[in-house]
């Protein structure tokens, strides 16, 4: 499962963020590609990192974070409270960090939000900071009001009642020394991603249904299940409103489950969750099966709407690279696309994955429009869907055991015509894949390369791979 991890930068570091160009786009500035400072050799397409220090164990596999969307222009209201039209709107990213103007807003697991002017980038000065108990998992900042993410969150809901869940935080940063809470608005569950569209916040969630950390007559820090009981498992979209300055929520949709992923537009959320075989059940097994699930999100106050659904086979997983979030597309608005497991679980001799479509042309009948079964034997797919194609690959499961394969296959998929899409090309690389990040008609690859220690592959680096995807017929 890979979590985004609570980290700590100096601010030496935080002033590296926005100094070099690499990182200027990624703090928000509109910059043509600019190529690396350090110098690489002509025809280079691949680059390893140096051993870590000692023996480790390799046998995990991580992500990264997903790149994040430039700044919107700011809102005339504090807390971007300006009214936007339905066609007006656009999908966002959330982050850990926004560049606003000269100030650098950073949310830390152990520090909180931090706010930095950096007018001079080599000279950054902390101004001020508010502290976060929970775990923050990613924010939007308008004109200095940051909207926070907040995940393993204890609190009491309005009631007084024990509240373990995820919040939204909304903070007044625009007097950084004086940082003050606007409001909040209860999720539940652990975020696991997170989309802005216009003023409003969507956020999928898993809720395993025990709340912990209260003391009901047990002994002082003793963790214990919230009165009434297990509740069972659940996936949510919840959408809160932070428009006029009021932070709410305005939606929630919950259903039986253990992961779901989802694909967000302007007007339109494609859900995937895993289909369980009881749904009355507080604990019901998975069926190897995804419901996909068309929520209609063109209301810009927030409010949602379930429309059609489907189900189709293959287990969609909400974990990996960011979260799983690259299992599913919805580009078109058309056609959804999932890459799932062909049981409910993944991995095994004889396993395989499932490439389904599903036609939501008509949001409220959706129609299966396609299944291709493709073998494969890791945990957990790698998987990225650009522009007609699906990119795969195994990311764990080829280098544990002696005798174990040292290739990792990496596909690519036809998806232009949904009725039936096929494989058109292959390569081999060395390691595991942990993401794809397409740039035109090149791809890399983040990963692992794996090296032997006795009998197994203990120790690994960190490998980036850089391929030609032209042809697809010849990557």
């Amino acid at each position: 499962m890979a979590l985004r991890t609570r980290t700590f930068f100096s601010v030496t570091t935080l002033a590296a963020i926005c100094a070099g160009p690499t990182f200027l786009v990624a703090c928000g500035s509109k910059t043509e590609d600019q190529p690396p400072a350090a110098e690489r050799i002509a025809g280079q397409s691949e680059f390893v990192s140096a051993p870590p220090g000692g023996s480790s164990g390799g046998r995990g596999y991580g992500g990264t974070e997903g790149a994040g969307a430039g700044d919107s222009a700011a809102p005339s209201a504090p807390g971007g409270g300006s009214k936007v039209a339905p066609e007006a709107r656009k999908v966002e990213e959330t982050d850990l960090y926004r560049l606003e103007g000269d100030r650098l807003y950073y949310l830390n697991g152990y520090r909180g939000l931090m706010v930095f002017d950096v007018t001079d980038v080599t000279k950054p000065k902390l101004l001020g900071r508010s502290p976060i108990y929970g775990q923050p998992v990613e924010m939007i900042v308008r004109t200095g009001v940051a909207h926070v993410v907040v995940a393993d969150w204890y609190g009491a809901m309005d009631d007084g009642s024990p509240f373990h869940g995820s919040i939204v935080r909304s903070l007044d940063a625009r007097d950084p020394a004086n940082i003050k809470v606007l409001g909040e608005a209860k999720l539940g569950g652990w975020v696991r991603d997170t989309r802005v569209v216009g003023d409003v916040i969507y956020a999928v969630s898993e809720d395993y249904g025990w709340y912990y950390g209260w003391d009901y007559g047990y002994g002082a820090g003793d963790s214990v299940a919230y009165p009434g009981g297990y509740s069972g498992n659940k996936v949510q979209i919840s959408a809160v409103s932070f428009g006029g300055g009021v932070t709410k929520q305005t939606g929630k949709l919950e259903v039986p489950g253990y992961g779901g992923v989802f694909y967000v537009n302007a007007n339109s959320i494609m859900f995937g969750h895993d289909e369980v075989k009881d749904p009355t059940a507080k604990y019901s097994e998975p069926t190897g099966r995804t419901e996909l699930q068309y929520v209609d999100i063109s209301d810009p106050t927030g409010i949602i709407k379930p429309r059609g659904r489907l189900t189709v086979n293959g287990r969609v997983q909400g974990w990996g690279a960011d979260n799983g979030r690259w299992n599913i597309d919805f580009g078109d608005e058309r056609y959804a696309h999932t890459i799932g497991c062909g049981n409910t679980w993944c991995g095994g001799s004889g396993s395989t994955f499932v490439l389904a479509t599903a036609d939501f042309t008509n949001p409220d009948a959706p129609k299966l429009a396609s299944e291709l079964p493709i073998s494969g034997t890791a945990w957990t797919p790698t998987a990225r869907f650009v522009e007609g194609r699906m990119y795969l690959s195994p990311s764990a499961g080829y280098y544990y055991y002696e005798g174990g394969s040292t290739k990792t296959p990496i596909q690519i998929f036809d998806t232009s015509n949904p009725l039936a899409p096929k494989l058109a090309g292959q390569t081999d690389i060395t390691g595991s894949v942990w993401l794809f990040m397409p740039s035109g008609n090149k791809l890399f690859a983040l990963g692992n390369d794996y090296a032997p220690s006795g009998p197994y592959y203990d120790s690994s680096k960190v490998s980036l791979r850089y391929l030609d995807v032209t042809d697809a017929a010849k990557p």
